[in-house]
């Protein structure tokens, strides 16, 4: 029974050193270069479902994510028609801001 104290000692060591090492892998960026690719697809899908345009429609519901509109036109500029005619998948990217 005297080696109970000992391996108490033993655990808590081996807990603190796992800590200090997770911590110098977040700190030193290595964390992120293993598992930045699945950090960055969740940031894509994230600004994905945001408002490129900033007129208060988020992207998913803008008929014209590109160009500032009305809420009331589906987010499209007022007088744009918007013509539900297209077959196929659609595409909503929009040019790079500069």
């Amino acid at each position: 029974m005297k080696s109970k104290k000992g391996a108490h000692e033993v655990v808590y060591l081996t807990v603190i050193i796992v800590a200090l090492l997770f911590y110098l892998l977040i700190y030193s960026g290595v964390w992120n270069k293993l598992f930045g690719k699945g950090i960055s697809d969740v940031k894509e899908k994230l600004d994905s479902a945001g408002d490129y345009d900033k007129d208060n429609v988020i992207n998913v519901a803008d008929k014209c994510p590109c160009f500032s509109g009305l809420i009331e036109n589906d987010g499209c500029p007022a007088g744009y028609k918007i013509v539900d005619d297209f077959k196929g998948k659609e595409i909503r990217e929009c040019p790079a801001k500069t």
